[in-house]
């Protein structure tokens, strides 16, 4: 797991591989946010503790560009969508995942 960061201080080819691992770590857990014997509490937990450490992994290292931030902004946007699950109008789960760093 090692970080890529050119020359001239770029790190888009790592910043992309973190998001593609992110995804990757996102899909094989769909069972997981599927389940309605999980509660949401449990599911964002695992979320932070699976997903998110994959995503971020070595980010304090890199030098971001403000695309680059909401790149990786709209990939954890798009996960909590899909892990509340068409419930987007629940707000007790959306103030769950807000109160979320």
């Amino acid at each position: 797991m090692g970080s890529c960061v050119t020359s001239n201080g770029n790190c888009d080819k790592d910043c992309q591989q973190r998001i593609g691992k992110a995804n990757s770590v996102f899909g094989r857990l769909k069972d997981i946010w599927k389940s309605k014997h999980i509660s949401l509490k449990v599911k964002v937990r695992l979320y932070e503790s699976l997903v998110m450490s994959t995503l971020l992994y070595s980010a304090e290292l890199w030098p971001l560009s403000v695309t680059q931030k909401k790149k990786l902004e709209a990939t954890h946007h798009k996960f909590q969508r899909r892990l509340l699950g068409g419930r987007q109008q629940n707000t007790k789960a959306s103030n769950v995942l807000a109160s979320r760093p």
